[in-house]
């Protein structure tokens, strides 16, 4: 890898300095497939910066799937292959991507997008570019408030405050309110972005296990009263690995053990927007009475994934502490981005928007529920979720799913081992799937030679044999 520099005069945010670098070193070859990354503190060292700007760098790099990071082991190149080529194939012969859950490029409106963008810089010409308010553009709070009002979230413009993207949320409000020590409640299996944003900052993580409508609340209840948690995280809606919704049940129960304990809740809400048919799913924020959750959201999986943006709410005795976070990362978020946004909600276009992503996503749901049904075979086990993203399968007992990862690459299919959504990061039988960057008319091609992998898989890699490897099993 090439010497990284930095200018620490400009307006660009140092960490994205930073991932834009090695980013562009392993798009262009020059970093190769398993080659490890400076460490965080050697490569703060080495650019006189604190450690949170290569945390958040490399946890970019980690988002886009260009390296993995193995605990106590360091940060290494996941692939140093360029980027999608020409329907959707990938130069590392990679086929059928189940592990990407970013939309398709080929729903991104691209044409519209450009007549917004040229209006505003006609309309507001160079103010476009000059420094914006940290907690957000205050025309798009305006306008996220309205479309908060259809998802049933009561909210005060103050306590909206724009964000690039649900991770940078969850790293700003554990950067603002999380100390050394702090216990966090997550689910098992969650979300690896959130654990390792909590971890990160020192806190230490127990894990409550999820059943077919949200977490066990009584083994909650014990975690509670025991641990005494600083913050609650879950995904509620559409949850991420598994696919569930909390039953309204839960939900009520999940705030009244945050108001009984004095518990702050983080709410990652990614798709609630779209049902695909079910009852429609409304975020917990919706039933926050008493304050208790800070309010997440994305739009990544909605609009274009590369303008990371989003916003959190929170309670308004935070306000401050987030607002310091949020200077301490990047200052602001791009104005250009944030006036294209507001402008968006205001033209109506982002409801136009929202029923082209609903079709989109819900033909992919559908051919993937068809897909599985019909091909993956019946050893595997599996719950068809109400509607989301991902799909949560699991091997017999005695296989493991990195091995499957192994021979699915070599098939051209990728997947993503369940070891990837447990804490302690063992291989594990689970294995999550996902049709969201595939063209409809390639998911039940792509199920298909999956469904034959996993016979092949099923039949040759006996229990036997996997004792006998080096990769231990969950």
């Amino acid at each position: 890898m090439k010497e990284i520099t930095i200018d620490k005069t400009g307006n660009k945010p140092l960490y994205l300095q930073v991932f834009l670098q090695i980013k562009n070193e392993i798009l262009q070859g020059r970093m190769k497939a398993n080659e490890k990354l400076p460490s965080i503190r050697q490569l703060a060292a080495t650019l006189e910066v604190n450690n949170d700007t290569i945390v958040q760098a490399y946890k970019l790099l980690e988002q886009e799937e260009l390296v993995l990071s193995h605990r106590g082991k360091g940060t290494y190149v996941k692939s140093s292959d360029k980027e999608l080529k020409e329907g959707g194939r990938r130069e590392n012969n990679i086929i059928w991507d189940f592990a990407n859950a970013s939309p398709h490029p080929e729903t991104f409106q691209v044409e519209e997008f450009k007549k917004i963008i040229n209006e505003i810089l006609d309309r507001d010409r160079g103010d476009t570019f000059t420094y914006q308010a940290s907690e957000g553009y205050y025309p798009l709070r305006e306008s996220i408030a309205q479309y908060l009002k259809k998802l049933s979230i009561k909210s005060n413009i103050h306590e909206i405050h724009i964000i690039s993207g649900a991770q940078q949320g969850i790293d700003i409000v554990t950067k603002g309110l999380l100390e050394l020590g702090d216990v966090v409640i997550i689910e098992r299996p969650s979300y690896p972005g959130a654990r390792k944003a909590f971890e990160a900052r020192g806190a230490k993580l127990i894990e409550i296990p999820m059943e077919a409508d949200g977490m066990n609340m009584d083994d909650l209840e014990k975690a509670m009263k025991r641990y005494l948690p600083k913050f609650i995280y879950v995904l509620p809606n559409f949850h991420n690995p598994t696919g569930i919704s909390y039953s309204l049940k839960k939900r009520k129960r999940l705030l009244e053990l945050a108001e009984q304990h004095d518990s702050i809740i983080i709410e990652d809400d990614y798709l609630s927007d779209f049902h695909f048919g079910y009852k429609k799913r409304i975020p917990l924020k919706a039933l926050d009475e008493l304050d208790r959750v800070i309010y997440i959201k994305s739009f990544s999986k909605i609009f274009m994934p590369g303008f990371r943006l989003g916003f959190l709410i929170s309670p308004r005795e935070y306000e401050r502490r987030i607002i310091d976070a949020k200077q301490s990362a990047d200052l602001f978020t791009m104005g250009l981005v944030q006036r294209s946004f507001d402008l968006i909600f205001r033209r109506g276009f982002w409801r136009k928007q929202l029923i082209k992503m609903e079709e989109y996503y819900r033909k992919g749901f559908y051919e993937t529920v068809e897909g599985i049904k019909k091909y993956i075979p019946k050893e595997i086990s599996y719950t068809i979720p109400q509607g989301t993203l991902y799909f949560w399968l699991k091997l017999p007992p005695g296989y493991h799913s990195q091995a499957l990862f192994y021979e699915a690459m070599k098939r051209g299919i990728a997947i993503t081992p369940g070891k990837e959504f447990f804490l302690e990061h063992k291989n594990s039988s689970y294995f999550r799937i996902t049709y969201g960057n595939l063209k409809t008319q390639d998911i039940l091609p792509g199920l298909e030679e999956l469904g034959r992998l996993l016979s092949e898989f099923l039949k040759d890699f006996h229990r036997k044999d996997m004792e006998n490897t080096s990769l231990p099993y969950y």
